[in-house]
């Protein structure tokens, strides 16, 4: 059916350790993808990273956006970055939930990215944002700290 976006899920990658995760095999063509955390913690403090990339390289400039934190605490908290869409609060806390990305431009590579992500804290961080790569989108990285524990995947449609 052509009003049906075929969905491809990748293979869930552990953050038991290092200090990035890679998703490079995004094809071509690539309108939307959702990159799905379960568990992801670090050993020290630090917010969870997701930046963009094309062939050639991730892109760590450029990006516009910024989250809430709610809680049970009268104090939100506020993340903003121009090197990365800050996903998560700076916690060893382990964070789950999306953050989804929509190709909202292919002539210039802008990207919008929407996220929802919870810690047993009970702090949830929502956010918003947009990129513009220099080439067509093909890899997404996670970084911020030393991780170790939970996975991450990403699905994508065309």
């Amino acid at each position: 059916n052509v009003w049906e976006d075929q969905i491809v899920l990748a293979t869930p990658q552990a953050t038991t350790s290092g200090t990035t995760i890679d998703f490079t095999a995004i094809p071509a063509g690539t309108k939307k993808i959702t990159v799905m955390l379960e568990g992801v913690s670090f050993s020290g403090s630090g917010a969870i990273d997701l930046t963009l990339g094309d062939v050639t390289s991730i892109e760590t400039i450029g990006y516009v956006g910024s989250s809430f934190g709610a809680n049970s605490s009268p104090t939100p908290t506020y993340n903003t970055s121009t090197t990365a869409f800050e996903i998560s609060r700076a916690s060893v806390s382990a964070n789950t939930g999306t953050c989804v990305l929509t190709l909202m431009d292919s002539s210039t590579n802008t990207w919008i990215a929407n996220w929802n992500v919870a810690d047993p804290a009970a702090v949830t961080i929502s956010g918003a944002g947009s990129k513009s790569l220099t080439g067509e989108l093909t890899r997404i990285q996670l970084s911020g700290g030393t991780f170790d524990a939970g996975k991450v995947n990403i699905q994508y449609s065309q």
